[in-house]
């Protein structure tokens, strides 16, 4: 994005809303407020699922810039009304476990188990077999709240 000269002087900055670079002159605001509406994009997740239509047609109705509503298109097509991922599979209100840090400690803990990915073909069905009995009472723990979900 191009930065225009601040009409601001370069002593004291005009705008409330703006941060000028005293050195440059250069006037950031527009970048300042496309950073801040990209972040309330990638904060819908963090909605409730009921609430996550209304806030982003709301930040829909705010966009004027054409690269905006094109990010907005996108996120449109491909999240909001997309049947592959529709918002009840990336909603994260009141979800626990938001990360993938779960299975990749699982799956350390199986590469431990398995010698470091150097174990034969079959001594490893064995080993997921177990892992695959000790799956349900692990769910139940972890329901309970005994376990995370490790």
């Amino acid at each position: 994005m191009k930065h225009r000269p601040c009409l601001a002087s370069t002593k004291r900055p005009q705008h409330g809303c703006c941060t000028v670079s005293f050195l440059a002159g250069v006037h950031h605001c527009k970048r300042d407020a496309v950073h801040k509406f990209v972040r309330r994009i990638l904060a819908l997740p963090y909605l409730p699922l009921d609430a996550i239509p209304t806030a982003f047609e709301r930040l829909r109705r705010r966009v004027s810039n054409e690269q905006l509503v094109q990010l907005m298109d996108y996120v449109d097509s491909t999240w909001m009304k997309s049947s592959i991922w529709p918002p009840s599979s990336w909603c994260t209100y009141n979800v626990a476990v938001r990360t993938n840090n779960d299975v990749e400690g699982w799956h350390r803990d199986l590469n431990a188990q398995a010698i470091s990915g150097e174990l034969q073909f079959y001594l490893l069905v064995p080993l997921l077999h177990r892992q695959a009995t000790l799956l349900p009472i692990q769910v139940k723990l972890v329901a309970e709240g005994m376990q995370t979900g490790t």
